[in-house]
Parts: C-alpha cells; sequence; structure tokens
C-alpha cells in the first residue's frame, strides 16, 4: 500500500476522485502530520460551516470563496417568484451576497442533480415595515416577503 500522500497526489490527479473523498484523505495526512489550522478547515469543508450565518457573520467566518452572488427573489401574489430590487444600492449590493455553508457532499449532490440549483434562505432581521418600504419591483412594492 502506498503512503498517504501518494494517494492523495494520484486521487487529486483522477478526475473521478471527488472533492469530499480527497479530504477524507486530506484528513488523515492532516492528523498524522499534526496540521491542526488544515484539520480544521477539511472539518469545515466536511461537515459544513455549522455555526456560520448565510452572510459573513457567524462564530466560524466563511472562506471567501464560499461567499456567491445570488439572484434574489421575491413572491409576488401576482407574478410569482421576480427580482427584489432594494432602493439603495448598497443595500442591493450586500443582500444579493450570501455564504455557501452546507459541506461539500451537500454542494456535490446539488452540482450532481438535474434540478442543479441551490436555494438559500434569507433571514432578515428588521421590521417588515422597514422591508416593505425597501423592496420594489418595477417601481411597484413588493407586500408579500417568504420567511
Amino acid at each position: 500500500m502506498r503512503p498517504i500522500i501518494q494517494q492523495l497526489q494520484i486521487d487529486a490527479a483522477n478526475d473521478q476522485a471527488s472533492a469530499s473523498q480527497l479530504l477524507r484523505k486530506a484528513k488523515i495526512a492532516a492528523t498524522k502530520l499534526g496540521l491542526n489550522d488544515f484539520l480544521e478547515w477539511i472539518n469545515n469543508e466536511l461537515d459544513g460551516y455549522k455555526s456560520a450565518e448565510n452572510t459573513r457573520g457567524g462564530n466560524k467566518k466563511l472562506p471567501e470563496y464560499r461567499i456567491i452572488s445570488v439572484d434574489l427573489r421575491g413572491r409576488n401574489p401576482f407574478h410569482g417568484w421576480v427580482p427584489v430590487m432594494f432602493t439603495d444600492t448598497e443595500t442591493q449590493k450586500n443582500m444579493n451576497k450570501r455564504g455557501v455553508s452546507q459541506s461539500i457532499g451537500e454542494i456535490e449532490k446539488i452540482s450532481q442533480s438535474d434540478e442543479g440549483s441551490l436555494q438559500i434562505p434569507l433571514c432578515i432581521f428588521v421590521s417588515l415595515q422597514k422591508i416593505k418600504t425597501c423592496l420594489t419591483f418595477a417601481g411597484r412594492q413588493v407586500f408579500e416577503v417568504v420567511t
């Protein structure tokens, strides 16, 4: 049997190996070598960033590569799912960024599914009245906010 580092190198060159498989082997290597920071990162990737929120908050900061641009939509009772626009461009920019805290295994399943889309719930900690005044769609207010 080959040493774990050689196995990891061979698997990394194999396009059939999944990221979660590579991470599990890297976890063995990191444990043997006492690479605690690397081990913590591997565990977060394998288990998901459990205490991280969908934004940049939370106890575990999401790495930059896990912050993605999203298509924020709200449910309009007459037009279905419509893009959500904010009157303030800075708010619009911030609301269109979301963190992906799921485990790498979950992300792999999504990427292999026919649907192929990732839905991330939006947690808003402001009053509904404030939301009603800042959400607009084509010049009209959107009054239904899905929670």
